[in-house]
């Protein structure tokens, strides 16, 4: 499937994202990795011009898409996938109902409350032809 678009953003582990970085420093590779800033002045990488977006999971940790995926041969949990995706209306989305607060509690001795929120949110497709996977891809660096 070809993802296409100007939204388009390659979405993978903290850890593949870093081995972009490194192919960056070959010179054979680094022609297609390159970097630019966002609106808040944080450091984007991205790979033939295609943003990169390493996935993180919670608390910081790198467990989201790890080199443990069985490869599409068979055999060992040794591999791991990227995600293109066209992003927006017409392709993923995300979609939420409004935030209610479900609770609330006056910290002792604090000007601070805590509070409960129940928000609900999804993921949408707004067309089929708008993610793709690449999946099989080994633990190794990038060679030409």
């Amino acid at each position: 499937a070809e993802v296409r678009g100007e939204d388009v953003v390659l979405m993978m582990s903290r850890a593949m994202a870093l081995k972009f970085t490194a192919a960056g420093r070959n010179s054979v590779v680094a022609g297609f990795v390159n970097y630019t800033t966002d609106e808040l002045g944080r450091r984007i990488t991205r790979y033939n011009n295609i943003p990169i977006v390493p996935i993180i999971g919670r608390f910081n940790r790198d467990d989201i898409l790890p080199f443990t995926e069985p490869a599409p041969t068979g055999g060992d949990l040794q591999t791991t996938s990227i995600y293109i995706a066209r992003m927006g209306a017409d392709g993923v989305y995300g979609a939420q109902t409004q935030a209610i607060e479900v609770g609330e509690e006056k910290i002792t001795g604090s000007v601070n409350i805590e509070a409960d929120i129940e928000w609900v949110s999804g993921v949408g497709l707004g067309h089929p032809l708008s993610v793709a996977r690449f999946n099989g891809i080994k633990d190794l660096p990038f060679v030409v």
